[in-house]
């Protein structure tokens, strides 16, 4: 990926699950800049996770060297389609 994180910066960061078959889900993620264009699009990774597995998000931010880490996450929206 060549747009990196800048710090107070804003993007969006978008992991979605699509429906694949009727037992397995394809996974992509999405970057997008502070203006809402996107940076990165992933093509479909099929085979993702399985419809028995049970799903959480989470965020984890960490560094590649010693130095202070911090993420100030303004908001994080998760939804589902219903069947």
């Amino acid at each position: 990926i060549a747009n990196v994180p800048v710090g107070d910066t804003f993007q969006t960061l978008v992991v979605a699950l699509s429906e694949y078959e009727t037992t397995f889900a394809a996974a992509k993620f999405i970057l997008m800049d502070s203006s809402g264009n996107t940076v990165y699009d992933s093509p479909w990774q099929r085979g993702a996770t399985s419809s028995d597995v049970l799903l959480a998000p989470w965020v984890l931010v960490q560094n590649r060297t010693p130095e202070r880490r911090m993420a100030d996450i303004d908001r994080i929206r998760v939804w589902q389609r219903r069947a």
